[in-house]
């Protein structure tokens, strides 16, 4: 049992440490093509009212 927790925690170390090395962009695709923007911008723009009620 131990040695299979072991195994497991290992596992998703290796994972997440993998995974939060990708997450440093954001590529976003629309009709102007990919756009790659930060995981966490310092500045935001809203032009509607109506998305600033939904970011928060």
């Amino acid at each position: 049992m131990k040695k299979t927790f072991l195994l497991l925690s290992a596992a998703l170390l290796g994972f997440l440490s993998v995974s939060s090395v990708n997450a440093a962009n954001i590529t976003v695709k629309n009709a102007g093509g990919e756009q790659v923007v930060p995981q966490n911008p310092k500045r935001v723009v809203i032009l509607d009212f109506a998305v600033a009620d939904s970011i928060r």
